[in-house]
């Protein structure tokens, strides 16, 4: 479903980006040459259809600008049209600025500039939940920690600082929830990641489930492979989960699920001799199969993957099109709490547009 959301949104902004851009070109040229000659009428048409094959790569720095000076620029066509009923006539500042398409390219830059400062602000994000079954101690502390998508965004200095805050929580429990690597992360910056996180002090330990780009997947040449990637993890003292599950103390157990797949085993499979007293964790990077869980007495599920959108709109549509069965922030179905972090960091572009980078304390507690 998001697979076809995400081409028919392509294909549309190339078509509107290329006629826009046109008409952009052709009004700011107006400015200085009142009738264009065809020479010039084909030489704008060529650039267009250019800058609109460019705007249909969402999946690229360039495609986003290119996508938000044409939104932009219908914004400020709305405002030219509000100015024209108002009756300010032709020979008016406001005609100068709106042909000199000035506007689009401004809110452009202003937006991009917040998207910057926005996702290096790394945020901590707080839910508590209650229940009723014997926890140890009464209260259990998690801290979630999703798509770092190390080497697109934050530098080794970044990273040691976020795990020094992070320890000074003082987590029983951390869960990395995939995607803490993707396939722009090098071998070295690999291995230097979960080092760090790996350092994170906790009452039962630090577990790990993949995401969708750990290994990369979606790279023709990896920088390490997959046997590289588990050893790293492992030799940092991380628990990777893969399908199973993990008793680590009396009336606490931690599942972790393969990334969304074809062969990945159901979390009625996974859980079999895990016993129902227990409150029950699932780590699951993608947020999927809540149904499923509900029904398997899954006390709380945990994920990432969505960014919380990172690029608005982006997040919106995810909820409208329900891409997952949760976009972002707690919810509860039935007995089970779910949460959704937003990431640590994001993925491809260096901002954030939408909600905020974050790592996610969960405070659960008896009643």
């Amino acid at each position: 479903m998001l697979w076809v959301i995400m081409r028919i949104t392509e294909i549309v902004c190339m078509i509107v980006a290329a006629g826009y851009f046109y008409i952009l070109m052709k009004r700011i040229l107006s400015l200085f040459i009142p009738e264009l000659k065809k020479v010039w009428k084909a030489v704008l048409a060529g650039i267009s259809l250019w800058l609109g094959l460019l705007s249909g790569n969402l999946f690229s720095t360039t495609g986003v600008i290119l996508v938000h000076i044409v939104a932009a620029a219908g914004v400020i066509e709305i405002v030219n049209l509000i100015v024209k009923k108002i009756g300010k006539g032709e020979k008016t500042k406001w005609n100068i600025i709106y042909k000199s398409c000035l506007l689009p390219f401004l809110i452009t830059a202003v937006i991009f500039t917040y998207g910057y400062f926005n996702i290096r602000n790394v945020i901590e994000t707080d839910y508590v939940i209650t229940t009723e079954k014997n926890i140890p101690d009464n209260k259990i502390r998690v801290l979630l920690v999703t798509d770092s998508h190390y080497g697109t965004i934050f530098e080794s200095e970044k990273m040691r600082e976020l795990s020094e805050r992070m320890s000074e929580i003082k987590p029983d429990l951390v869960v990395l929830g995939g995607d803490i690597v993707d396939e722009s992360t090098t071998k070295e910056q690999m291995k230097e990641i979960f080092h760090v996180w790996g350092g994170i002090p906790s009452t039962y330990g630090i577990y790990y489930v993949y995401g969708n780009h750990d290994r990369q997947n979606y790279s023709s040449a990896p920088s390490y492979t997959k046997e590289e990637l588990e050893t790293a993890i492992t030799e940092s003292g991380i628990t990777v989960l893969k399908d199973n599950f993990v008793e680590i103390a009396e009336g606490l157990t931690i599942a972790g699920r393969e990334d969304v797949s074809p062969v990945r085993k159901s979390v009625s499979d996974i859980l079999q001799g895990v016993n129902q007293e227990d409150y029950i964790i699932v780590a699951d990077h993608q947020p999927v199969e809540y149904e499923e869980n509900v029904a398997e007495g899954v006390d709380l599920i945990v994920s990432g993957h969505t960014h919380a959108g990172q690029i608005f709109p982006s997040g919106h549509v995810m909820r409208i099109f329900h891409t997952s069965d949760l976009w972002y922030g707690l919810a509860k179905e039935g007995n089970m709490h779910a949460v959704v972090s937003a990431g640590i960091a994001g993925w491809g572009y260096p901002i954030r547009t939408q909600e905020h980078s974050e790592f996610t304390v969960i405070d659960i507690q008896k009643k």
